[in-house]
């Protein structure tokens, strides 16, 4: 599983979006071997940034989206009922 796969099923199991520490986090304690790196809560952080960023999609389209209480990281289909 990628973390992109990962970050995906953590968002559709909570229902709406997160900002990237929370998402980071719960995907770091759901899937605890998903990084190897020496930080792998920066490391799932940037991974996710980075692929949201450059529009990879090794996994579910995720985007960032403007809330009330800042930035969090979506599923596209939710872009328009979260807000």
């Amino acid at each position: 599983m990628t973390i992109q796969e990962a970050a995906g099923e953590i968002l559709i199991e909570n229902r709406h979006p997160l900002d990237l520490m929370e998402l980071a986090g719960m995907v770091q304690k759901k899937y605890k071997n998903i990084s190897n790196a020496r930080d792998p809560l920066d490391s799932i952080k940037k991974t996710i940034h980075s692929n949201i960023m450059r529009g990879k999609t090794r996994g579910p389209e995720l985007i960032y989206i403007d809330t009330p209480e800042g930035k969090k990281i979506s599923l596209p289909e939710w872009q328009q009922t979260n807000r």
